[in-house]
């Protein structure tokens, strides 16, 4: 039968909707306006903003590839300081930038900026299993619609993300780009503040500043643009959506066609930003737990039993992970890492019904704060991982009551 181990009982939040449209994200409306050519100056001054972009990117110097970048809010600056910092890490042996042969330049008193797309051409020497290759590496090709490039006073331009249409609601705002993603987005404006609501309340944040926060929402239409904004490794053949800590819900505008998908997927995403919220340094979680804590979210909307069944088959034929290797996104093996989803979840759903929601979060919050998942294991349920892993395996070998 279903599960209510998450939580007994929601009212979902009341949704106010306001369309807001416009240039440059909601600013003040052009005075000015020109055609941005292939020879021009402003155009000219675009194309070199990205070639030092380019050049700081095969060069893993990622204090001068954000040099070129305009932060916009929090959340988009927290999301180029992690593409920033995977540079570091997973270094491009070749970046291009392609702009599109047009575009529009604006001017107002207060400032000027341009409204352009561009193409990103890199070979990328990693393969997509983190694995440094030999020769010219993987080459990735991604275009960009259309983005905005701010020019300050001193005349230097810097990219300052995609030109955004949104829908704003209580507290969040859905944006995205090509009006072929306008129905989604209005399925996601209305599902979001009911996967907020049991999100909150199963992870006992409701009510709480925590949960006060304002969330942007992006919805893309092109996967490998959507990739190509979050790391320029991004090793996943297929990527549907993604947050991180501090970042934006990023979906494709395809991931669910009704709003039953949709608030599923909202449960497991938004159930990453509360689990953001539990510890400051609950983005060092192992993989599994943040996996699993974000599919023990979304469970009220899958098929019931689903999950047990799937695992106890994987038990039975000697497949389930050990797991250090479902630990680390980017360590974890393309081939194991849907086990970080079921089998994190699993044991989160074996946690709940044994020792209950509380401790359950308890548990997570432990190991949310820094500590070791042992550790956390032994302070918020008594026993050592170990015991817990042993316990949590013999159960899989009896029939599910």
């Amino acid at each position: 039968m279903q599960r209510t181990r998450w939580m007994s009982h929601v009212v979902p939040a009341g949704l106010l909707l306001v369309v807001v449209s416009g240039v440059a994200q909601g600013q003040k409306p052009p005075v000015q306006l020109e055609t941005l050519q292939r020879g021009g100056r402003n155009y000219a001054a675009i194309e070199a903003a990205l070639s030092s972009m380019a050049s700081a990117a095969v060069r893993g110097d990622a204090d001068a590839f954000l040099d070129h970048v305009e932060f916009t809010d929090p959340q988009f600056e927290r999301e180029m300081r992690n593409m920033a910092k995977d540079l570091k890490l997973h270094t491009p042996t070749r970046v291009e930038f392609r702009l599109a042969d047009d575009g529009t330049a604006f001017r107002t008193i207060e400032r000027k900026w341009a409204e352009v797309s561009f193409t990103i051409d890199y070979d990328m020497p990693f393969d997509q299993n983190g694995r440094k290759m030999d020769g010219p590496g993987r080459r990735v090709q991604s275009t960009y619609p259309e983005c905005e490039f701010r020019c300050d006073s001193s005349g230097k331009w810097r990219f300052a993300g995609e030109v955004w249409k949104e829908i704003a609601g209580d507290g969040f705002v859905v944006r995205y780009v090509d009006d072929k993603a306008r129905p989604a987005a209005e399925i996601v404006s209305r599902v979001f503040p009911i996967s907020k609501a049991h999100v909150d309340e199963g992870f006992g944040i409701a009510g709480t500043p925590a949960a006060s926060k304002h969330q942007i929402i992006k919805l893309y239409e092109n996967m490998e643009h959507l990739k190509a904004t979050v790391y320029l490794s991004m090793p996943d053949p297929v990527l549907g959506g993604w947050n991180e800590s501090g970042e934006s819900i990023k979906f494709l505008s395809s991931y669910a066609h009704d709003e039953r998908g949709w608030t599923r997927a909202f449960a497991h995403e938004y159930g990453h930003v509360a689990t953001w919220e539990l510890g400051e340094r609950a983005s060092e979680l192992p993989w599994w737990v943040a996996e699993g804590a974000a599919e023990l979210a979304a469970e009220k909307w899958d098929a019931p039993g689903g999950n047990d069944r799937q695992v106890r088959k994987l038990a039975e034929n000697g497949a389930l992970a050990a797991w250090s290797d479902i630990a680390s996104y980017h360590k974890a093996r393309q081939e194991v890492k849907y086990l970080a989803y079921v089998q994190g979840h699993h044991l989160m759903g074996y946690v709940s019904d044994k020792f209950g929601r509380e401790k359950r979060n308890a548990w997570i919050a432990s190991a949310a704060s820094g500590r070791s998942i042992d550790e956390a294991t032994r302070a918020a349920l008594g026993l050592s991982f170990d015991e817990l892993d042993r316990t949590w395996r013999d159960s899989l070998k009896s029939e599910k009551k």
